[in-house]
């Protein structure tokens, strides 16, 4: 960037230099008009190394010139490009796809070994009556990283000693060894459902394990070979390689770390209870900044400009947070009345500009949104949880539930981990934005119906002019869900909100239906 920068400052002085000889020469021909013209100046005008010196200078500033105009275009398209990068990427897809769940030891009749299990104080009996001494501990010299007792007899830690400076532990007792760190894929051993051969580990990510069967007359295999000779485009995926073996991937994480609470923990600077300024004010501003998306700073020139009530943008922010502590009792404990489908999609926005993914499940007829976060990554783990929130939102999950998504393998995974954990459901996936199957024909309307969802979330929270943290656009996505779900009016459902109560029926006003859902939240805490 230096050298460009120097480039830039060279062909600034080229161009006085080029400008001064314009001048020059235009100053010498206002001079041939003068009649008579001195001989003086004459003859240096005519002098034939001046006429040479001056043509070569014309000549290499012109070069110059060509020159600096290539280089000015690279400049300008680098600039061009760094301002690219600011926008949202629109990143591909992993590039795999999910095969069917592998078999376990005990399905396909190979029960793992177990270990040969005795009793500490028999073994210490049997020694004092063979050798006539006790069975002493040992004398580290080392602490043991371990501190439990011999998984095997039940000696206490003080018998058990490092066998390799590794991490493994022998008993002094009973002699048999193991490891006291154990990595969960060595917990258990997958089979390939084709084969029935074991699987070996191909590669160790940090979310999940992928284990590939490498037996070379696995069916799986050699079918997927004669599908790749004659020219199968179905094997290819995204990073264009062929599928071939049979693949599966081991979660890194279990069911209640993604089953945990759908609340959203967040600190408030204020109370409601004790705010300076009253109820229908506080529904007046939530109303300018959730139902029009409006920014803080806007809400306040507002609330100023049309009402004589001055308040600062950031305590717009603190009643915004205030109000969504409570609401989302609301919108998360509601009983919802729910169909047997939910479509699912995830978009991005910006957040202090990195780019943050939004995860909305709704379902389709009612328009109620059942599933809302905002996650740093676009990942399997993130699409479980979406899912187990939107089942959060039934009292009892339909038997012929149906889940309809796009083509991202992360929905496929997440289908696989929750049947593994006893929740079936059938998925259904919308491929690319043309109809080049039966299924995405069949279900693109309901596709379609949560790329509106995304379109109308994120009209609105451009308007906030964005957030400093996750957190803050999180606690942004309770309110409008709470706007969406019960004050939005929809033409789609002849213009009446999703969710009905009985309690916004004789509220005429917007600011007053903020006012009465903040009130009712309260009988939604748990």
């Amino acid at each position: 960037m230096e050298s460009i920068a120097q480039i830039i400052n060279f062909k600034k002085e080229i161009e006085q230099i080029s400008l001064n000889l314009f001048n020059i020469e235009s100053e010498l021909n206002v001079l041939e008009l003068l009649n008579p013209i001195p001989a003086k100046i004459i003859s240096i005008l005519s002098n034939p190394e001046l006429l040479d010196v001056t043509s070569k200078a014309s000549e290499y500033i012109s070069k110059l010139h060509n020159l600096l105009n290539g280089v000015n275009r690279l400049l300008h398209k680098e600039l061009y490009e760094q301002k690219q990068t600011s926008k949202p990427k629109d990143e591909p897809y992993a590039g795999f796809k999910v095969d069917e769940k592998p078999l376990t030891a005990k399905e396909i009749g190979k029960e793992p070994r177990q270990p040969n299990m005795c009793n500490f104080e028999e073994i210490k009996s049997n020694y004092e009556q063979e050798y006539h001494k006790p069975l002493k501990p040992i004398n580290r010299h080392t602490q043991l990283p371990y501190k439990g007792d011999c998984v095997f007899c039940g000696a206490p830690n003080s018998y058990l000693y490092n066998n390799n400076n590794g991490d493994q532990c022998k008993c002094k007792a009973c002699s048999n060894t193991f490891s006291f760190k154990t990595k969960f894929y060595d917990e258990l051993s997958f089979y390939c459902p084709h084969c029935k051969h074991k699987l070996g580990i191909n590669h160790d990510r940090n979310n999940y394990t992928v284990y590939h069967c490498f037996n070379d007359k696995c069916n799986f295999y050699l079918n997927n070979l004669k599908k790749q000779a004659n020219g199968d485009e179905s094997l290819k995926t995204v990073s264009n390689c062929d599928k071939l073996r049979y693949t599966y991937r081991a979660f890194k994480f279990d069911f209640n770390q993604v089953n945990s609470s759908d609340k959203i923990a967040f600190d408030t600077k204020i109370s409601l209870d004790r705010a300076h300024h009253s109820p229908q004010t506080i529904g007046t501003i939530l109303t300018l900044y959730i139902n029009y998306g409006l920014s803080s700073r806007k809400v306040s020139m507002l609330m100023k400009d049309l009402f004589n009530i001055e308040i600062s943008h950031q305590t717009v922010m603190n009643y915004a947070e205030a109000s969504a502590s409570l609401l989302q009792n609301l919108v998360i404990n509601y009983h919802y009345k729910l169909g047997h489908i939910l479509c699912g999609d995830e978009t991005y926005i910006k957040v202090l500009g990195k780019t943050k993914y939004v995860f909305f499940f709704s379902d389709p007829e009612t328009k109620i949104i059942t599933a809302w976060r905002i996650y740093d990554h676009r990942d399997t783990k993130n699409a479980v949880e979406s899912i187990l929130m939107s089942l959060h939102r039934y009292t009892k999950i339909p038997e012929d539930l149906l889940i309809i998504t796009d083509a991202n393998p992360i929905y496929n995974a997440a289908q696989i981990f929750l049947e593994m954990n006893g929740i079936k459901f059938n998925l259904q996936q919308v491929v690319g934005v043309s109809n080049k199957d039966e299924i995405s024909k069949t279900y693109r309307p309901y596709k379609q119906i949560e790329e509106r969802l995304n379109r109308t979330y994120k009209q609105n929270y451009y308007g906030t002019n964005g957030y400093q943290t996750l957190t803050s656009a999180n606690v942004y996505m309770i309110l409008y869900v709470t706007f969406f779900n019960f004050l939005r009016r929809h033409s789609s459902l002849d213009f009446k909100t999703p969710v009905e109560m009985a309690e916004l029926d004789e509220v005429i006003l917007m600011p007053d239906k903020w006012v009465t859902l903040i009130n009712l939240s309260k009988s939604y805490i748990n």
